[in-house]
């Protein structure tokens, strides 16, 4: 069995890098061709080696959900040059290159896991083909060989002729369009290209739906229903002018949170030492005075206070905190899909960004990640947008829920959209 720890090559290792890419091409066509899958090219699976070696890190084995948005929604519109006619098939062809690294033992720490990886190439095929053949996204030099022909429907790049014809029509190209392209060099092998702009992306870009939406009499009855939105009402009403005390407030049996969010909210104001209720408030329907609850609580932040002994976390958490609405896109997606979402999947989608934008971290931090994306599901469900089912006991002395279902609620979904 191969070993992903053979798998890394800088870019000085080119002879190794291609014997290393050539074993693993014909390991994969022999693989494809046991386990029966038809729709899948092992040569595609060498552009994204090829992608992985000259413009990443080198690491062959390591993969994540960002890395295949990358590869397939940004560098191959902007580079690989194939016929529309074959570009559906592609991203097949990858989700099936990272069931074969699971399956040899070759996904590298830090990859994500394989549901991810299959579930990235899945839910972006149709927005691959479309990103594909929209000449916006073309590279400078990708555009000149469309406009060679050698992107036109029904042209054949197997065939030595054409190739010669798009050949010689390019090499007529004045050599400023040429170097302004990125392109060193033609020949009937290769098109040269040297220009490389890629982004840093800590999270992948995800497409969401289609998502049906609720009955509208469900979606009202839900935010009724939602814990904060009932306490924060019972604020209100406990707050009617004269107003109360902060500290009257205070005394009350719920999350201390929801006295801030209600200020945040418009449901209460300070004035003149008193908290005291917004008269406009109670003229919200649930669906409104739910979706404004939502806003406010996302706006000042869902993973709770940072201890001052863990200030100099304050980026990480700032971090995690504005990735509360990609946490929510996820839902969507799984939703659109008829799928619950397991809430570790929500929070190792949050530590790989975390990873990817701070350096130094060690497991302890990474842990507190997790227990941060936590307590925003915990506040979620409170919102009464997110319900989280099946969680099962931790014995730790005390036990401890952890892991579960996570779910959006009628009332979460249009706002999560």
């Amino acid at each position: 069995m191969l070993c992903w720890m053979r798998m890394r090559f800088s870019v000085r290792d080119e002879n190794a890098f291609h014997a290393r890419r050539d074993e693993l091409v014909a390991d994969l066509a022999s693989w494809l061709g046991e386990s029966n899958v038809a729709d899948a090219d092992a040569g595609d699976a060498a552009v994204a080696l090829d992608w992985k070696w000259g413009y990443q890190d080198g690491a062959l084995g390591r993969w994540t959900a960002a890395d295949l948005e990358e590869f397939l929604l940004d560098w191959c519109p902007r580079k690989l040059s194939i016929p529309p006619e074959e570009c559906a098939g592609f991203p097949n062809s990858i989700r099936a290159f990272m069931t074969f690294l699971a399956d040899r033992g070759l996904l590298a720490p830090g990859s994500g896991t394989l549901s991810q990886l299959q579930r990235c190439c899945e839910r972006n095929a149709s927005r691959f083909v479309t990103k594909m053949s929209d000449p916006a996204n073309y590279g400078l030099a990708k555009g000149l060989f469309a406009g060679a022909g050698g992107l036109a429907p029904g042209v054949n790049l197997a065939d030595e002729a054409t190739v010669d014809t798009l050949l010689e029509r390019m090499q007529r190209l004045p050599p400023e369009a040429l170097e302004a392209a990125g392109i060193s060099g033609i020949s009937r092998d290769a098109i040269t290209l040297t220009d490389i702009d890629i982004e840093d992306e800590t999270l992948p870009t995800l497409t969401v739906g289609p998502v049906e939406p609720p009955d509208p009499a469900e979606w009202a009855a839900s935010a009724a229903a939602s814990p904060a939105l009932v306490e924060v009402n019972r604020l209100w009403e406990f707050c009617a002018p004269p107003g109360r005390p902060p500290k009257a407030v205070a005394e009350l049996p719920i999350l201390s949170w929801l006295v801030e969010l209600a200020i945040d909210a418009g449901v209460l104001r300070r004035y003149r030492g008193k908290l005291v209720a917004v008269a406009r408030w109670r003229e919200l329907s649930p669906v409104e005075a739910l979706d404004r609850l939502v806003d406010a609580a996302v706006e000042t932040g869902l993973s709770g206070p940072l201890p001052s002994a863990l200030s100099g976390l304050a980026d990480v958490q700032d971090f995690v905190d504005e990735g509360v609405g990609r946490l929510l896109a996820e839902l969507l997606d799984w939703r659109s899909a008829g799928k619950p979402l397991p809430v570790g999947e929500l929070s190792e989608l949050m530590v790989q960004g975390v990873s990817q934008t701070f350096n130094g971290l060690r497991d302890v931090h990474l842990d507190l990640v997790r227990r941060w994306v936590g307590e925003q599901l915990d506040r979620l469900v409170e919102l009464g947008i997110v319900t989280v089912r099946d969680v099962p006991l931790v014995p730790t002395g005390g036990d401890v829920a952890a892991g579960g279902i996570a779910e959006l609620t009628p009332a979460g979904v249009p706002v999560a959209v």
